[in-house]
């Protein structure tokens, strides 16, 4: 009797410290889970360029962070990113260190969630500049360029306010005396901190939407191309794959961009 009771006492003790173990695990893994408030600046295929709210640790880092969306499988999190716009208010979630760079970088992103829309002021706070009466978006991507010229083509001579958008030539909203270089597709890049930064115009208001895999001009889509895009941006993948019809606009933008990778892919594999 006695050693049935000692083996009973020997099994509940074991239970209990395997128990602990497990609560210590699953207390290790929780802690190096960490999140933030953000607002996005710009919405790129497989990042976000995003502005940490005062008073985080990450705003303390950096005032811009671009977050890898690569990775990311939880649905809510999948199902926001497709919808995702500049002026959202976002919580993030993710696991890593930030890497020391600018725009800093978190690659290991496991949820993103939208705390608040702002698309009336969508534009208010992403980094942009007015050059010969076009403005050029900040893109969150540093140029790779290796064949660059010693002559500058511009200087940003002025600025407005972070939360205003430039109204005169040469004019930007995140500050002045930098100089930058134009580039084929649209495209500006601009000195900042000692890295060239890529900006590109856009048509309309700048903002853009999601196909597949790739991102277009809401300014140069219908009106009714964009309520099937926010339908069709609903459904889940399987979903979309039984879809067999694309609007027409949509279509000649989607062959267009496909075009353009390929010449981009021969240009690439030329001798």
């Amino acid at each position: 009797m006695n050693r049935i009771i000692t083996l009973f006492i020997i099994s509940l003790i074991s239970s209990f410290s395997l128990t602990g173990c497990d609560l210590n695990k699953t207390s290790k893994a929780s802690d190096k889970e960490k999140y933030f408030e953000a607002t996005v600046l710009a919405v790129n295929l497989n990042s976000l360029l995003v502005e940490p709210a005062k008073g985080t640790t990450e705003r303390n880092s950096a005032d811009k962070i671009e977050i890898s969306t690569s990775n990311i499988d939880d649905e809510d999190s999948l199902l926001y990113l497709s919808k995702a716009a500049i002026g959202d208010n976002i919580r993030i979630g993710y696991l890593d260190d930030i890497k020391e760079s600018y725009p800093a970088k978190i690659n290991e992103v496991f949820h993103i969630s939208l705390i608040e829309s702002d698309q009336n002021n969508q534009w208010a706070r992403i980094p942009m500049v007015l050059i010969d009466g076009t403005l050029y978006y900040d893109t969150g991507k540093e140029s790779n360029r290796s064949d660059r010229s010693q002559v500058m083509d511009g200087k940003i001579t002025s600025a407005v306010d972070g939360t205003q958008i430039p109204g005169e030539n040469n004019q930007s909203n995140f500050g002045s005396e930098y100089q930058y270089q134009f580039d084929s597709n649209n495209t500006l890049e601009i000195l900042i901190n000692d890295k060239w930064l890529v900006f590109e115009a856009r048509s309309g208001d700048g903002s853009q939407i999601k196909f597949g895999d790739s991102w277009y001009n809401t300014g140069d889509l219908s009106e009714e191309t964009l309520l099937w895009l926010d339908w069709y941006n609903s459904l889940t993948e399987q979903e979309q794959l039984s879809i067999d019809h694309i609007p027409s606009d949509l279509l000649d933008l989607n062959k267009l961009s496909q075009s353009d990778d390929k010449a981009a892919i021969e240009t690439k594999q030329a001798p």
